[in-house]
């Protein structure tokens, strides 16, 4: 039976039993004693939901929103998702389904939800409308797996498809244009930028490279740790668990010694990792205050920067797809480039390889109709010119296995 306690402070503690009869404290103390009692009853039932989820025997008239609660305090990420998922069920799913219980939720009502409430308009994308039905599918499809319910609602829901867009890369020539317009104190994001185009990782796993993790005699970088930048943690793991080595280039080699000069460079990076191991290596691009140059930094800078020489650009994501370019329309083996990306398969690595007049000139050359077309730079046309900012289609080549 959930209580209270007051304490020697005036301040209350709440009370309750668990499922196993044992007296346990909520968490915190609370100014009123009512609620202390509410949060003990609150505690109490979640530790009878959570024992009947154990046991396969919690209700399926279960509410909605504490079938959330439960199932989000369960889960565990080394990432932002937790905070992405919060702000997308609070702003969709609360609203429509925190009040229903599990078994409440039909499927007809779902495909009317999706079609109404969800339905592609300025502001609400195909990809967002996914990325909110697919929080919904998990949380239901949970519940089955649970076997709280026999089948979720979610199956033969129709969703909006997602066009495959043409995507803005930048090319080396525009690079060089940008560093000449940051500032002293955004040097490092020069840096960054330029560093991100000549190795192709991502922008959290340029924010989180340690110096430990560069074999700089031979030239080759362990992609290895990546910075969460909401959570200010370092997580040891990339992306799909994706372990891989790129190569340095020359401009690399000469950006990572200046980098280095001059520090301790075993003073430790200053940031929390999520395994709890102490760390004795520096990151390789920290601000003026010792602070990591994070991926919003580097957003930031880039665009104040492109603006500056009417370059358009969106953020760290350009660079990786103007490396994959240039590494293809260079002549690189697609395996090699998909295995030094990280990308599962071909599929992957041709959304981030993009068409360029030199590209163009390419295909036509080994069809026997060479031609000279005007190039802006050492390769590529002007950005914002139709050729140049062309997917390629999807890649037939078959696929290749996930490096680990």
């Amino acid at each position: 039976m959930p209580s209270t306690e007051k304490l020697p402070s005036g301040r209350y503690r709440g009370l309750f039993v668990d499922a196993d009869g044992k007296k346990q404290r909520v968490p915190g103390t609370f100014p009123r004693k009512s609620d202390a009692k509410e949060a003990a009853v609150d505690a109490e039932a979640k530790a009878k939901r959570r024992a009947a989820t154990s046991d396969g025997t919690l209700s399926a008239g279960t509410l909605f929103r504490d079938w959330w609660e439960q199932l989000r305090e369960d889960r565990t990420f080394q990432s932002d998702t937790p905070e992405k998922e919060a702000s997308l069920y609070r702003l969709y799913l609360e609203p429509k389904w925190g009040g229903q219980s599990l078994n409440g939720i039909k499927r007809l009502e779902v495909k009317q939800w999706v079609a109404t409430d969800l339905k592609v308009r300025p502001g609400m994308g195909p990809a967002y409308v996914r990325k909110i039905f697919g929080l919904f599918r998990l949380i239901m499809n949970a519940a089955v797996d649970h076997e709280i319910l026999d089948a979720s609602p979610c199956v033969r829901i129709k969703l909006p498809e997602v066009p495959k867009r043409a995507k803005p890369f930048v090319t080396a020539a525009e690079v060089g244009e940008m560093r000449g317009k940051y500032s002293k104190r955004g040097s490092v994001y020069a840096d960054m930028m330029t560093f991100g185009l000549e190795v192709g990782m991502r922008p959290g796993e340029l924010a989180g490279l340690h110096v430990t993790r560069v074999d700089r005699k031979r030239r080759k970088i362990h992609v290895v740790d990546v910075y969460v930048e909401r959570a200010k943690r370092i997580r040891p793991i990339p992306k799909d668990n994706e372990f891989r080595t790129v190569p340095m280039t020359d401009l690399a080699c000469e950006i990572y010694d200046r980098r280095t000069a001059d520090r301790d460079l075993k003073a430790g990076c200053g940031c929390e990792h999520y395994d709890g191991k102490s760390c004795s290596s520096v990151l390789l691009f920290v601000n003026i205050d010792g602070r990591p140059a994070t991926q919003s930094g580097l957003r930031r800078h880039m665009q104040r920067a492109g603006a500056k020489v009417d370059i358009d650009v969106t953020g760290g994501y350009e660079l990786r797809r103007g490396y994959a370019t240039r590494a293809v329309e260079g002549g690189a083996d697609v395996l090699l480039v998909q295995r030094k990306m990280g990308h599962a398969d071909l599929e992957e690595l041709a959304a981030y390889v993009q068409e360029t007049e030199a590209s163009d000139a390419q295909l036509l050359a080994a069809l026997g109709e060479p031609r000279q077309l005007k190039a802006v730079g050492p390769r590529g046309t002007k950005r914002g010119t139709k050729s140049r900012n062309q997917a390629l289609p999807k890649a037939t080549g078959g696929d290749a296995t996930k490096t680990s």
